[in-house]
């Protein structure tokens, strides 16, 4: 397994969906949508978790990005740890959908 940076200047990201981990390894910033919108997480982000929709993109160290769709996910930030569940439906994304 790659070595996982602890410096304070990166973020350590894991992207999991329904058949594995599809991304492992650090990044400068990472952008996605909630129910409030596009955001924004940087090293030393709050602590937080939230339901994620429409896309997550990943600023890597070389300014590179990587992106993914997201139908339905969730995203957990801790102490600039990132790990990103994709393909988690929820009842209320469904719903909105069916209206």
């Amino acid at each position: 397994m790659d070595e996982i940076l602890t410096s304070q200047d990166h973020l350590n990201v894991l992207v999991h969906d329904e058949h594995g981990i599809i991304y492992q390894g650090p990044a400068k910033a990472i952008t996605s949508v909630n129910e409030q919108g596009l955001f924004d997480i940087l090293p030393d982000h709050i602590n937080f978790i939230t339901l994620i929709t429409e896309k997550v993109e990943i600023v890597l160290l070389d300014d590179q990005k990587k992106k993914f769709e997201v139908v339905g996910g969730i995203l957990h930030c801790y102490t600039s740890q990132v790990e990103i569940y994709l393909g988690v439906k929820n009842s209320a994304t469904q719903q909105n959908k069916n209206q």
